[in-house]
């Protein structure tokens, strides 16, 4: 026989055996790995639910949260387990939360997790155990636990704890909505006004309106939306209300609305030398634009030197860009609307600047007030520097005005 083929004869027979071999090990060891993951499990379910015994396995249905990798339910009606698969700062950050049978949280557990910044990992010391932020917390009073410097692990954690506790209610037969807030609104703006295809631009107020909590521009043109508190309410494209309103609240938003849409403004030339002289270098510098409404309010874009400017570290290096912020300020010096336009700050800390909790707290302040609002947690550099570019806008605007 040739040597080559019974070199190759011995080879395959020695992978055949192999072969052989590893499946006769894999069914013998599989039972036994099978038994300790459900073991390990068992001890896992028993950690969050300490009153639970005898957990079985549901079957997951499209009604349940999407985060929401499996449910348990104790034999002896002590509540159910729900495993999360959610993403912090990385994927698989796998979280366990029992839930009693009164739909509230009893513990919470991470099983698996790949968050190696220490930041992140000091979410878990604050929401586990029994001193856990979420024990005790229903749907009702859920509310978020963020820890400074980790928002997305925290976050993450929260979303698993939510998921849990929607997840409770469809396992009692229930159904949650599973939309996003954005979600809800968009349906709800487009219910008001269909034609408007979906699509809206919140409005950026630069004239005094009242009893309206927002107003939406349908892109399209067809019309705005108003919010007021629970309701909204379509007009058309000159402030109009449409369909059947009540008489008081039409009054009101066809008011804001009209008062809104019938807003003109001039730009001011900001490249003008005497303008310039004004302000000085620094404004000068400061300022992208300003506009004056007819009704004597200012619209000013300015530049705001942050943590992007004035920071940076090993772990949040600094992006060399301003913070980009746009206020609206009335001829008696109250700010009537406040905006984050652009900004690169420090990821998961200073770009809590772009959220409205944050910027829409100097909404009704004025020049002697204006600083007395929530900073940012762990970005004082990114707080401080909004703050003085607002600051910035009311010298501009007293300048521009006439005064010192």
């Amino acid at each position: 026989m040739n040597k080559s083929v019974k070199n190759t004869l011995v080879l395959v027979l020695i992978c055949a055996v192999m072969a052989t071999l590893i499946a006769l090990t894999n069914a013998i060891t599989a039972p036994i790995i099978k038994d300790k993951q459900e073991a390990a499990t068992a001890g896992a379910l028993a950690v969050v639910l300490p009153d639970g015994e005898g957990f079985e396995k549901l079957t997951l249905t499209d009604k349940y949260p999407k985060d929401v990798t499996a449910a348990y339910k104790a034999a002896n009606g002590a509540g159910f387990v729900f495993e999360m698969n959610v993403t912090g700062k990385s994927s698989g950050l796998i979280i366990l939360c029992g839930v009693n049978t009164e739909g509230k949280i009893v513990s919470t557990k991470v099983v698996s997790d790949q968050e190696t910044d220490s930041y992140d990992v000091k979410v878990f010391p604050s929401v586990e155990g029994e001193g856990g932020k979420y024990n005790g917390m229903g749907l009702a009073d859920y509310s978020e636990y963020i820890v400074s410097g980790a928002t997305l692990t925290s976050r993450a954690y929260a979303n698993a704890v939510k998921a849990a506790l929607q997840a409770f209610v469809v396992a009692n037969g229930g159904d949650v909505d599973l939309r996003t807030e954005e979600e809800i609104l968009l349906d709800n703006l487009s219910a008001a006004l269909p034609s408007a295809n979906r699509e809206f631009t919140k409005v950026f107020l630069v004239e005094k309106i009242s009893g309206v909590d927002a107003v939406y521009a349908a892109n399209n043109g067809t019309g705005y939306v108003a919010v007021v508190g629970e309701a909204f309410v379509a007009t058309d494209a000159s402030g109009n209300v449409t369909g059947d309103v009540e008489a008081t609240l039409s009054s009101t938003v066809a008011t804001a609305v009209q008062t809104i849409a019938g807003s003109t403004s001039t730009d001011v030339d900001l490249t003008d030398e005497a303008t310039k002289t004004a302000l000085g270098k620094l404004l000068s510098n400061m300022l992208i634009s300003v506009k004056v409404t007819a009704s004597g309010n200012y619209d000013v874009t300015i530049k705001g030197a942050g943590y992007g400017i004035n920071g940076g570290d090993e772990y949040h290096p600094a992006s060399g860009k301003y913070i980009i912020i746009r206020v609206a300020i009335s001829a008696g010096g109250e700010i009537l609307d406040c905006l984050t336009v652009e900004q690169y700050e420090s990821e998961n800390i200073g770009d809590a600047c772009a959220k409205p909790e944050f910027y829409e707290q100097f909404i009704g302040k004025n020049d002697s007030n204006y600083g007395n609002i929530s900073a940012i947690n762990g970005a004082t550099i990114t707080t401080d520097g909004y703050k003085t570019a607002v600051a910035r806008a009311f010298q501009a605007v007293a300048i521009l005005k006439g005064g010192a």
